[in-house]
């Protein structure tokens, strides 16, 4: 399982619990043009820098 933390151009934290990172973001972004580069850290920590609609946001994973 992975926990995340939600940001975007204001600041939003969120805790929950999921086991594929990856595909709660494109489930999450299902249906809109959307582009995002992944970048896994060191320590596990998983990072998606996401643009949609002009906006930019970022999702970071961390492995409970």
């Amino acid at each position: 399982p992975y926990t995340t933390l939600f940001r975007s151009r204001d600041v939003f934290v969120d805790e929950i619990v999921i086991d594929d990172p990856e595909k709660f973001i494109q489930d999450k972004f299902k249906g809109k043009e959307v582009s995002y580069e992944k970048t896994v850290l060191e320590d596990g920590t998983i990072i998606f820098d996401i643009v949609t609609s002009q906006i930019k946001q970022r999702y970071s994973f961390t492995e409970i």
